[in-house]
This record gives structure tokens, sequence and C-alpha cells, in this order.
């Protein structure tokens, strides 16, 4: 025991020296413990020096240890990636992602039983209370001219303010030019996913985006977002005059299912990402580091340092990925469909086998939706940059909404 220490909320350096050195070591704490006192302990003496008490184990709560693996602990850094990645996606989807895409073994989840916890954690937190509900309910009696639908238990809320759509039929009548629509979903706003439904004002010079709708709804799939599209089917010049602009499937299924004519354009840099992620995935099943290595250096190169495994891997996947992603964006910008045939079948002999059957089993099919020359019909292809369409515009309206919420 050492009363060196004057306070010990706040000891000076030069106490705990003086009680290192001075205060007695003892085996275990005494049976009576005195205030403002500091207590010397030594290693235990069974335990000290014997490595094999380091040794891997299975976790402490299982039943039974011997035929279970050891526990391996998830880094911090993944455990952050899983609570973000299981807020949009399930347990089992993020599971796929984080695998395939991973670089290396050391930030992969457990299993997946540990991203559906995670995942159940998360959505259990998402309940609406009872009070939540019934105040929605009785402002969707009171505001009828701005609630429009009040659905449950799954929740289910649209949005749309009188003056807007009068506004929006207006522009309806009298536009000449197609009105480009926006569709996207706004995360991380609440305990609830936000859709909003805006549209390019073509009767102004400066071309300015409007929200028309919103769309508060608890799950992503096409039966929230018919709600709001059912809402709209008045509104029946839309299939004549507008072009929707988006690139998840429940979008376009329920619109298409409302607005029987309505044509649609693909955002460009969704459709990229997709693209890249699913050449990563493939990547990694084909890649054979003896049959599809990359040599250390082009052959008027000598490298001061050799390329380890990985940075061989590494460049092999770029390379892969680079192939395939430069061919697809030359074909798409194509001025006329038959000119994108022809250059089709020159590139897809240059594609792997596994991406020349994912692009006609999934893409060729949709292939107008993302040319050039389909863009161009709607005015969405800017001719000066040379560039295709994209979901911008709703991006910039859903960070404007995080802004005033």
């Amino acid at each position: 025991m050492s009363t060196i220490i004057v306070d010990l909320e706040k000891p000076k350096l030069s106490e705990l020296i003086a009680t290192l050195e001075s205060a007695p070591k003892l085996e275990k704490l005494p049976n009576e413990i005195q205030s403002n006192s500091v207590y010397r302990l030594s290693y235990n003496t069974n335990t000290k020096g014997d490595k094999n008490n380091a040794v891997l184990r299975p976790h402490g709560n299982i039943k039974s240890p011997e035929i279970t693996s050891t526990f391996r602990r998830t880094l911090p850094s993944t455990l952050l990636r899983i609570k973000e990645a299981v807020q949009n996606d399930t347990g089992t989807k993020v599971y796929k992602s984080m695998v395939s895409l991973s670089e290396s073994g050391d930030n992969l989840p457990r299993n997946v039983d540990q991203l559906n916890c995670h995942r159940k954690q998360f959505l259990k937190k998402q309940r609406p209370t009872n009070d939540e509900i019934f105040n929605t309910i009785l402002l969707s009696y009171e505001i009828t001219d701005y609630i429009r639908i009040c659905a449950f238990p799954n929740v289910t809320i649209v949005l749309i303010h009188q003056d807007a759509e009068n506004s929006f039929q207006f522009l309806l009548d009298t536009a000449t030019d197609y009105i480009p629509l926006y569709y996207d979903t706004t995360f991380k706003i609440g305990q609830f996913y936000l859709s909003i439904l805006s549209y390019v004002h073509t009767a102004f010079e400066e071309k300015p985006v409007i929200p028309l709708a919103m769309l508060i709804h608890e799950y992503k799939d096409y039966e929230a977002h018919i709600q709001l599209t059912e809402t709209l089917k008045k509104l029946t010049k839309v299939s004549s005059k507008c072009v929707m602009c988006d690139h998840e499937l429940a979008f376009k299924n329920a619109f298409s299912h409302t607005f029987k004519k309505l044509q649609h354009v693909r955002c460009h840099n969704h459709y990229i990402e997709d693209v890249k992620k699913w050449l990563k995935a493939d990547f990694k099943k084909i890649y054979d580091p003896e049959k599809r290595g990359v040599s250390n250096a082009n052959e008027n190169e000598s490298p001061a340092q050799p390329l380890s495994e990985y940075e061989k891997m590494q460049r092999a996947r770029n390379e892969y990925m680079d192939r395939h992603l430069n061919s697809l964006n030359q074909i798409l910008s194509c001025d006329t469909k038959e000119q994108f045939l022809l250059a089709y079948e020159q590139v897809k002999s240059t594609w792997s086998n596994s991406f020349r059957t994912y692009f006609q089993r999934n893409h060729l099919i949709h292939v107008d939706e993302l040319g050039k020359w389909h863009a161009r019909t709607f005015g969405l292809w800017d001719e000066m940059n040379c560039s295709p369409p994209t979901a911008n515009p709703a991006e910039s309206m859903n960070a404007t909404v995080k802004k005033w919420l």
C-alpha cells in the first residue's frame, strides 16, 4: 500500500514513479481496501510467461468448443462498414458483396450471421412508435391537399402539394419539348427512406429542377413506389411529354406499370458503377496468378524491384476492367443504333465469355436506354461536353433536402 499520491484523480508523474519504487508487490488485493490508497500488484505466477494462454480459442459462449472453429475478432473498420451497409441491404447481400470485392482476407466479416445480426439491430431501431403512427394518421386527415396517401403497417406516405401539381399540369399542357423527370432515394435522413420525384421546368431559360412529389417509405420495393405513381395517374400527358431518368429496377417497373408509354433513359454513372462491381467480382473468379498474371514491366522497362503477387493482381484487374469499360463506353456513344450494332459485333470478340454473356442477358435488350442515339432524342446528351445523361439533378435535390432537415 502506498499513500504517496495525494490526489488520486490527478496524480503527479513523480508520485507514480515513487509508488512503483517503494510500494510492496502484492499477490492479491487485501480483504479490506482503504480509501485514498494505491496497491501495487505483481504478475500472477500461474500465467506469467506461459504463451499457451494466448492461443486462439473458440468464443466463450460456444456450447461445443471442441468442434467449433477459433473465434476471430472483426476489425473495427470492418464493423463500421458492416453497420453502414446493412442499412440498405440484407445481411446476405452485404456479405456476398464484401467477400467478392475484398482485396485481402483481413477485412472480411466473420460470417453471414454476423451481418444478419447487425441488420436485425438496425431494423429494430427503425420501427416507428405508436405515437408517431397515430400522429401521422391524424395529419393525413387534416392536410388532404398535401398528404395524399398514408398507409400502414408498412409505412408508405405520399406527399404532393396541390399547387405543385397544378403547376406541373400547366407545364404538361403548354410544353413543346420533352420534360425530364428524376426520381431518386435519399438515405440516412431518418428512420425511413425518402424518394423525391422532380422535373426540369423547361419553360424557364435556366431550366431549374423543381420537386413535384415525395414518398416516405419503410422498404425499397415495387409496392411502395407504385403508391406514388398511382397517385399521379391522372396526369395522363406524362406518358407522351416526359422522359424518366432513373437507374433502379423498382423505380422503372412502377412508372412503366402506371405510364405504359413513358420513355426511360438510364443514368450513365450508376450504370457504369454497376458494371464495375460486376467486373470486379468476375475477375476474382477467373484470375489465375500463373496464367493471367501480368509481367513486372513493359518490354523496354527495367523495374527497380519486382512486383508482388498482390500488385500483379491489382494491375491485371485494372487492365481487365479498363479493357471492357473503354470498349463499352465507345459503342454506347454511337450516333445511331445501326452503328452500335456494327461496333458491338466487332468489340464483343475482345470481351471475356462471362462478360459477353452478362451483357447479352442483362443489358442488350435495354440498350436503347443507355445509348447516345436515344438520349439525344430527348435533349439529354450534352453535345458540348460529349457526356451522357446522369442522375446528378436528382442527387443535388436530395442534398438540398438534407440541408433543410
